[in-house]
């Protein structure tokens, strides 16, 4: 008898752990960028040109990554990356002030962002219950994206705003307590 439940519980063991690693979400790695790397980190402006440079040169899902460091480093907490996969429009979930924030992180080269992006991102927070949509992007919002942002009620975040989460980023950076 005893082997018996010796052998339902490995069976069940086995289970519990196959169904654990299947759905197991995985965390990418932290984007190490200048900022992150350079221990001794002034308030120079070149170094503001080298960080740009280097999150213009990251793909899609490295500037999650970087958007996620960058979010912290301007004081919002909880950051959660969605994943790759099925992340309903939102790439990075966050809280300031006591304000939920979903993010739909846009990479471009040289592309603007479209009405389409506005509207998954409104749907993206609506599934994740968030108070506040964003689109984040280091390139430019297209007209029909600035016109539908209000009526899906998200805030674009363009080039001139993720410029100055940088400079906030590098003004504030303190060695002594490195993320």
């Amino acid at each position: 008898m005893i082997e018996i439940w010796i052998l339902v519980g490995i069976t069940v063991a086995l289970i519990i752990g196959t169904c654990l690693f299947k759905f197991k979400i995985e965390k990418r790695p932290e984007v190490d960028t200048p900022l992150q790397k350079n221990s001794i980190y002034n308030h120079n402006p070149d170094n503001l040109t080298r960080e740009i440079r280097y999150m213009d040169r990251l793909n899609g899902y490295e500037f999650e990554d970087y958007t996620a460091w960058l979010l912290k480093r301007n004081g919002f907490i909880g950051i959660k990356q969605t994943g790759k996969d099925h992340d309903y429009g939102l790439d990075v979930l966050a809280y300031k002030d006591h304000i939920a924030y979903g993010i739909q992180c846009k990479h471009y080269k040289n592309r603007r962002i479209g009405r389409k992006t506005i509207k998954h991102t409104a749907d993206g927070a609506h599934f994740y219950g968030t108070q506040k949509a964003v689109v984040m992007t280091n390139t430019r919002f297209s007209r029909e994206a600035v016109r539908a942002h209000k009526f899906f009620n998200v805030e674009l975040w363009g080039r001139p705003i993720l410029i100055k989460m940088i400079k906030h980023a590098i003004t504030n950076y303190c060695p002594k307590h490195q993320d």
